[in-house]
């Protein structure tokens, strides 16, 4: 067991949720600027789980490869992996993060690997269903929803407000792939404003603090920093 999870994580770090099809698992279905400051909440927003959710996991063999495949949603709906240099999957390889919008709108939804039973973790409005990351810390998903950036325990459910950037940017926060420092200290979100101006911020996870990084007319895409 020891090495499969070795060779597992491996593997996930080098092609991310969209390369888990491969091994075996799939989802189906401008710096001029003047600085600025987000409002910091230490509390969680909500707690605890959403709801949870029967499996929905088959097992198969691809008639190709011979390949043992684990398909872990069904159903009607789209379900949407992490973009794949992003990471998908827990630490401890326990659970996996996807989006889904099943009950009508997009939120954030965890699948335990071995079990295959699913959880809705989020219930906020103007989710961004590109937006999902794991944290550095392997624990917690990373997500944008309108014009604020959260951050939810994916063992536990709890969410948190990590930047508020309401009534500070013209608009929501664009669709683009999670980025985060290394150390998980700061986070990049973007938003566009008239006319197709694109704007990099970067926001300081502990005191939810953001200030202007990059302007840039056209569209911008980031997927690591």
């Amino acid at each position: 067991m020891a090495k499969k999870r070795m060779a597992r994580r491996a593997f996930l770090e080098r092609a991310g949720w969209t390369g888990l099809a491969a091994a075996g698992v799939c989802l189906m279905g401008a710096g001029d600027a003047p600085e600025k400051r987000g409002r910091r909440q230490t509390k969680p927003t909500k707690s605890g789980i959403v709801k949870m959710l029967r499996s929905e996991k088959t097992v198969y063999q691809d008639r190709k490869t011979g390949n043992e495949v684990w398909r872990m949603t069904q159903g009607n709906g789209e379900n949407l992996g992490c973009y794949m240099t992003v990471e998908a999957i827990t630490r401890d390889e326990r659970y996996a993060v996807f989006s889904s919008n099943r009950t009508g709108s997009f939120q954030l939804y965890r699948v335990e690997l071995e079990s295959g039973e699913l959880a809705q973790l989020s219930d906020v409005p103007q989710y961004n269903g590109h937006s999902l990351g794991m944290a550095p810390n392997g624990r917690e998903a990373y997500y944008v929803a309108g014009s604020r950036i959260y951050a939810t325990d994916v063992a536990a459910g709890d969410t948190r407000l990590v930047v508020d950037f309401e009534g500070k940017i013209p608009g929501p926060l664009a669709a683009f792939p999670f980025a985060m420092s290394r150390d998980g200290d700061q986070c990049l979100a973007q938003y566009y404003s008239e006319p197709d101006s694109a704007h990099l911020v970067m926001a300081l996870v502990k005191t939810g603090e953001f200030h202007a990084v990059l302007r840039w007319i056209g569209r911008l895409c980031l997927t690591k920093i």
